[in-house]
């Protein structure tokens, strides 16, 4: 029995997680940044970023949680048949891991200088090449319209209120 693949998917899993909770967690922390307003309804502006920061953080939660389950599945399986095969991919995994833990850093340290939709546009078009997506005009054009459709549709039509930064 091949358990490699198992504990490949497994790894990736927790790598995911952890590196979503990191996320989540200074999503949070940003979260906090936001000014109230005194046009703010019972909710206020930090509502719905604190809604999905928490979202963000149980998805992460059980994509952990998930592939911890699985690597111990597969460790046991690997065990009961005397298979050493897997200890290659768990090694693979961590400077992957660390690859999107270094997006993330990043993401947090231009938004301020750069602004929300610049920096949201530069997350995107990293992660796509980072997992292996070839640099293109039609990358551009998504990573573009979707840090201007995210800018729009957070601090247009949600009205939250974005930290300042030296551009935006």
């Amino acid at each position: 029995m091949n358990t490699r693949p198992d504990l490949a998917a497994a790894t990736k899993d927790v790598a995911a997680g952890g590196i979503l909770l990191v996320l989540a967690a200074l999503y949070y922390w940003q979260t906090l940044q936001i000014l109230d307003s005194s046009l703010a309804d019972a909710v206020g502006p930090k509502g719905l970023p604190l809604m999905l920061g928490a979202g963000l953080a149980i998805v992460a939660a059980l994509i952990a949680l998930r592939g911890a389950m699985a690597f111990r599945r597969a460790k046991r399986a690997a065990a009961s048949h005397h298979s050493t095969e897997g200890s290659e991919s768990e090694v693979a995994s961590i400077p992957r891991a660390l690859g999107f833990i270094a997006i993330g850093i990043g993401y947090i340290l231009i938004g301020p200088v750069v602004g929300y939709p610049v920096a949201i546009g530069l997350l995107i078009a990293a992660v796509t090449l980072y997992e292996g997506g070839k640099p293109s005009l039609s990358l551009l054009g998504v990573a573009a319209g979707a840090g201007v459709g995210l800018w729009i549709i957070f601090v247009h039509l949600l009205g939250t209120e974005q930290p300042q930064s030296w551009f935006f």
